[in-house]
C-alpha cells in the first residue's frame, strides 16, 4: 500500500470544507481506523467521534482531544457521536 505523506484523510477534509467556505470550527469528523489518525485532529475537525470498535489509538486520540467515545460499535456509534454535538454536550 502506498501513501503520500502530504495527502490523507485530513487533507482531504481540510480542502473539502475550504471548498465550501467552513472553517474546521463548523466540522465533525469520525473514524474508527488507523488510516483515519490524520483526519482526527483538531486542525481538520473541531467535533471528534470515535465508535466502541475503533482502534485502541484511535479511541486514544479522540480522548486526548475532548472528543466523543461511543459506546456503541459502527455506525450506531457514530450517530450517538452526531446527536452528541448537536445537542451541545
Amino acid at each position: 500500500r502506498l501513501a503520500h505523506a502530504d495527502y490523507n484523510k485530513g487533507s482531504a477534509l481540510t480542502e473539502l470544507a475550504r471548498r465550501w467556505g467552513v472553517g474546521p470550527e463548523r466540522v465533525l469528523a469520525a473514524g474508527d481506523h488507523l488510516n483515519d489518525l490524520p483526519m482526527l485532529q483538531q486542525q481538520h475537525a473541531r467535533y471528534l467521534v470515535t465508535n466502541a470498535n475503533a482502534m485502541p489509538e484511535v479511541v486514544a486520540l479522540v480522548r486526548r482531544q475532548q472528543g466523543f467515545v461511543s459506546l456503541r460499535s459502527h455506525g450506531h456509534g457514530v450517530v450517538e457521536g452526531l446527536e452528541h454535538f448537536l445537542a451541545g454536550k
